[in-house]
């Protein structure tokens, strides 16, 4: 899952640098929130494995725990930089559809780990 979350990663830089690009800067900066739980995932997994090498620990464990701590910090993030989109219809569906992407992609990565 290392090459779907570089893709993911990269695909919300473009759409964040597409909505800045056209003025939406409110936009642009509500979306990054979205590659910050793939960032987390692709961090875990080097960490785990380093801690898990040097420890007794647990390395799935260890990856899950700092998954759903990227996950309370994306989720965290999404709602703040939402705040600067003005019309509430617009704020509220994109907090729905960012949060149910993360939630989703939460489920299938940490799947994965266990």
């Amino acid at each position: 899952m290392v090459t779907e979350c570089w893709a993911i990663i990269i695909v919300i830089f473009c759409i964040s640098f597409i909505f800045l690009r056209s003025g939406r800067g409110a936009y642009a900066l509500s979306v990054l929130p979205l590659a910050i739980f793939p960032a987390f995932h692709l961090m875990g997994r080097v960490v785990s494995r380093t801690i898990a090498a040097h420890s007794s620990l647990n390395q799935s464990l260890l990856q899950v725990g700092i998954d759903v701590s990227g996950l309370a910090i994306a989720c965290i993030l999404m709602g703040f930089a939402s705040q600067k989109i003005n019309n509430r219809r617009q704020r509220l569906a994109l907090l729905i559809i960012s949060a149910g992407f993360t939630l989703i992609l939460s489920w299938i990565l940490l799947f994965e780990v266990l």
